[in-house]
């Protein structure tokens, strides 16, 4: 339906019209003109002119005559998802994933970089080199933008890492920094966040109204989404769950506390108690094979070496996934939501997270708020932050297509 602007602001009025018709063209896919009048709610003088405009920037093309209902029969209108493209990008632990996407956030295509330290210039360069690369392999292709998935708490309105202790990231202007690189517009997300919308767009999310994604990886946090929207709070830091307290007098977290969720089941502070076992002389041959040198483990390794039994592993893993079970089922009894997906590298453990994980929860969640949600394990995997990063892009589609329309 057509949205009423607040006093002297038609632009919102234009755009918020123009997303009504584009997300309606995106569901419809292929339709009659008039359909775009009669269900959106518009006029059809200014649903035609939407048309118009969508048609001029390619989202829209003609394909062919319909079916006459009594008249003259109507020109249908295509939607073309790939007429523009969005760029998705998620930090991993020493690596940036990379993804292309559509407008339905389809992965046209993904790439793997390396950056050359943890450092915030060290990434911003491996990224803008990455979206270098794709802009050439994409050669005369129109790009929306950039998402990008960042560790630690962002102000999204600004574009910037607050912090990210792990990383070691203080006040950083991310998209300031990556937009000078790329002439792109930039936008910014906790990883968590990013990943919940890639589940609610293309992965196990799909169709649920109220969701929780909780990842764990080197971090732990959650993306909650309400209604079909984000949940980001009034400092853009809503789902800090890793710095939920889980032993009041347990070991001190990098955020000043102590016992937070982070220092018993995060894949920093497992990494940090396998290279101790490792270095006492401990069995974790699995772990060995994977990293000759310890320093160089990952979370993603040690959660593979748990799932083949390696003993050092196992144990840090059943222990995080205990005290993962324990936060989730708090969080399904404080937000009731109709899908929990779990992601992020540990996953890849597989039932050696998962048992203890759901044992957890069953034991601890209300019997109602249980039974209300289904408990999936994330369906995109390690590109959910990606593409979730790329549906920052996508879900401003309209507003960044005619921004780039007013440029050329």
């Amino acid at each position: 339906m057509a949205v009423s602007p607040a006093p002297g602001r038609v632009e919102d009025l234009r755009a918020a019209n123009r997303a009504v018709l584009l997300n309606l063209a995106r569901t419809l896919r292929t339709m009659p003109r008039r359909a775009l009048a009669n269900q959106s709610g518009l006029s059809r003088a200014a649903a035609y002119a939407i048309a118009n405009d969508l048609q001029r920037a390619g989202i829209l093309a003609n394909d062919g005559i319909g079916t006459s209902s009594g008249g003259r029969r109507p020109q249908l209108l295509r939607f073309v998802p790939d007429a523009w493209l969005a760029i998705g990008i998620e930090m991993g632990e020493r690596d940036l994933t990379v993804v292309v996407t559509d407008l339905d956030g389809t992965v046209l295509h993904r790439d793997q970089v390396l950056a050359d330290s943890l450092a915030p210039s060290d990434a911003v360069a491996a990224a803008a080199a990455a979206v270098a690369r794709l802009r050439t392999g994409f050669a005369g292709r129109r790009f929306l933008g950039i998402g990008f998935a960042s560790p630690g708490t962002v102000d999204m309105d600004a574009g910037r890492v607050r912090g990210a202790v792990s990383y070691d990231w203080h006040d950083v202007p991310l998209a300031d920094l990556l937009r000078e690189r790329t002439g792109l517009p930039v936008f910014v997300a906790n990883r968590s966040k990013a990943a919940a919308l890639g589940e609610l767009l293309r992965g196990a999310g799909v169709g649920a109204r109220h969701l929780v994604y909780l990842y764990a990886g080197r971090g732990i946090a959650t993306g909650i989404v309400v209604d079909g929207e984000l949940y980001v709070g009034a400092a853009s830091a809503a789902g800090e769950v890793g710095h939920v307290t889980i032993l009041p007098d347990g070991p001190p977290c990098e955020c000043g506390n102590r016992g937070c969720l982070h220092t018993v089941a995060s894949g920093a502070v497992l990494l940090e108690q396998a290279r101790a076992a490792l270095a006492a002389g401990h069995d974790g041959g699995g772990l060995r094979r994977r990293a000759p040198d310890p320093q160089a483990l990952t979370t993603l390794e040690l959660a593979r070496a748990a799932r083949e039994g390696d003993p050092i592993a196992v144990r840090l893993v059943r222990a995080a996934g205990r005290h993962l079970g324990i936060a989730a089922a708090s969080l399904l009894n404080t937000l009731n939501p109709d899908r929990f997906v779990l992601g992020g590298p540990l996953t890849e453990a597989g039932p050696t997270l998962l048992e203890p994980f759901l044992a957890e929860v069953e034991e601890r969640a209300l019997a109602s708020t249980f039974a209300s949600a289904r408990l999936l394990v994330s369906v995109l995997g390690a590109d959910a932050g990606s593409v979730g990063a790329a549906s920052l892009v996508v879900r401003r589609a309209s507003l960044l297509i005619d921004q780039a329309m007013q440029r050329l």
